[in-house]
């Protein structure tokens, strides 16, 4: 809802940059948003006007104009009002909002508010427009604020995911810290070793007594900062204008993309993007992309290149407390009898340390056959246990997280799992000739509100395969790297640990669903049996 205009907007902001956070003081309502501090004009946008400025309202003082003003200028892209009912032309009367163009921007003679004249999208001019149906939009998106799905939040004892239904407990203070689901948080909580646990799992000091008890209305709203074009003087979101953020100098001029398409303009460096052709090149990326151009040559695709880079490659250790024993065993009887306690949670006293190296692999893109922005559209979290690490997890690989999002473009199109096949074969490849053994995937499907990597998507995005088709997907990749000799043989859970005797002989890796799962997968059935495990 549009608000009257604030009383400091037409004037002219003095020091400070020409962008714009959406704080809580001027982003919760369209209203204080539209009306107020959207409109405050920053160091170096407009200085030079103020002649033309000048020059304007003594025009308009020979028309019964008394002064035009700085609350919405010429150029701004804005949303127009248009009342249900002829009575009422106030935006909280319903109705709809329509786009448009302010062409002037001025005070009216009658009633000293400001007035608009605005050429709208469809191609009518509307004159006089009160300034209570307006609110400035963004000059691509063309809405006011562009909220952001806040990123998932999971617990940081047991990794499983805290809906935005639940509430949860956190570490106080301004800046947050640890975070507990309802259940771990009563469970440490009636323990001697919280303070304990809390502590090897944050590596610092923490007491559970400093934790509070928090829903999802008191985290912040993730909305998008504004920046105005030193050109045009329209106003854009920072991601509608893939403006670089907040390490930008205040002094540094930035141009929309219309300017610098139609009038010129380019970025100063200080705003240009490095391209992902200049992130460290290393063995295994090259063999990823490489392989990537001669599969997409063999099937006859045409696309603009691919990047493939490992950004990240560090030494781990995953610290996992030892397996329970087996339901129905005597040391299971024992260990019920005498009351002990085991459980399968990192962190935990005793548990065996497990040396790991974690790798990221992304794919980038430049979209619009290669002349338009880079995207990166593909992305795989691993953990190599190589061979000086103890069994169960000698010699194996975990891919703990793959996630992709639907922007490769190829001629002719349909062939995003071409490229993501082409990467798991080969990265699969890497593997074997390092020595490892065994390649570990959990075919699970994000849940509902959920996401692994690409958390803030749009609509289009959020179709996530259900089960069974993403273990089809798999299973045709698998499939390929079996017919390059890649792969020996591949099997479900059930199919490699059939028969097993112990838990202690299933591989566990760090934050990993086998880890949370594994007691469950065990269990006595009704004849009091053990039955065998199951698997995705």
């Amino acid at each position: 809802v549009a608000a009257k205009p604030h009383p400091e907007a037409a004037q002219r902001k003095k020091g400070g940059g020409k962008r714009q956070r959406k704080d809580d003081e001027h982003g919760d309502e369209h209203g204080d948003a539209a009306g107020g501090a959207k409109r405050k004009r920053k160091e170096g946008v407009g200085g030079s006007k103020k002649g033309k400025h000048a020059a304007a309202a003594a025009e308009h003082e020979q028309h019964g104009i008394v002064q035009e003003v700085d609350v919405l200028e010429a150029g701004f892209s804005v949303s127009v009002h248009y009342a249900s009912h002829r009575r009422s032309s106030s935006a909280d009367a319903g109705g709809e909002w329509r786009p448009g163009t302010v062409v002037r921007a001025y005070l009216s003679a009658q009633n000293g508010e400001p007035i608009y004249d605005i050429m709208m999208h469809s191609g009518v001019e509307e004159k006089a427009v009160a300034h209570d149906r307006c609110r400035m939009v963004c000059n691509v998106c063309l809405s006011d604020k562009r909220a952001f799905k806040p990123p998932p939040m999971f617990c940081e004892k047991c990794f499983q995911a805290i809906h935005t239904r639940w509430s949860y407990w956190e570490e106080s203070g301004d800046e947050g810290g640890v975070k507990l689901c309802k259940r771990c948080f009563s469970d440490l909580k009636a323990t001697s070793t919280a303070d304990r646990v809390l502590s090897e799992i944050a590596h610092r000091n923490v007491k559970i007594d400093n934790f509070l008890e928090k829903k999802e209305k008191d985290r912040p709203e993730y909305v998008d900062n504004w920046v105005q074009c030193d050109e045009c003087h329209s106003w854009l979101h920072w991601t509608c204008a893939m403006y670089k953020g907040e390490d930008t100098p205040e002094d540094c001029l930035f141009f929309c993309g219309n300017c610098r398409r139609t009038r010129g303009k380019t970025l100063p460096k200080e705003l240009c993007v490095a391209p992902s052709e200049d992130l460290a090149e290393t063995v295994l990326s090259k063999k990823l992309q490489d392989g990537l151009k001669k599969e997409l040559a063999a099937s006859g695709v045409k696309a603009a290149p691919v990047t493939i880079r490992v950004v990240s490659n560090i030494d781990c250790f995953a610290k996992i407390a030892p397996p329970p024993p087996l339901p129905g065993t005597a040391a299971a009887h024992s260990a019920a009898k005498n009351g002990a306690k085991v459980a399968l949670q990192n962190g935990k006293v005793g548990g065996r340390e497990f040396p790991y190296r974690s790798k990221c692999i992304l794919a980038f893109q430049r979209m619009q056959g290669g002349d338009g922005p880079e995207v990166c559209f593909f992305a795989m979290y691993v953990q190599e246990y190589g061979s000086d690490c103890p069994e169960p997890n000698k010699n194996r690989v975990y891919i703990s997280y793959l996630d992709s999002v639907r922007y490769f473009e190829s001629e002719p199109m349909g062939h995003r799992s071409t490229v993501y096949h082409s990467i798991l074969v080969a990265y699969l490849q890497w593997t074997r000739m390092l020595g490892f053994k065994y390649v570990h995937i959990w075919v699970e499907p994000p849940k509902s509100g959920d996401e692994y990597i690409f958390f803030a998507r749009s609509d289009q995005q959020r179709k996530p395969m259900k089960r069974e088709k993403l273990r089809e997907w798999y299973k045709g990749m698998l499939d390929k790297a079996k017919a390059k000799n890649v792969v020996e043989h591949y099997g479900t859970m059930h199919d490699m640990f059939n028969g097993l005797k112990s838990l202690a002989e299933i591989p566990l890796f760090h934050g990993d669903q086998w880890e949370i799962t594994v007691p469950s997968l065990l269990r006595p059935d009704d004849e009091g049996d053990v039955s065998a495990p199951k698997s995705n």
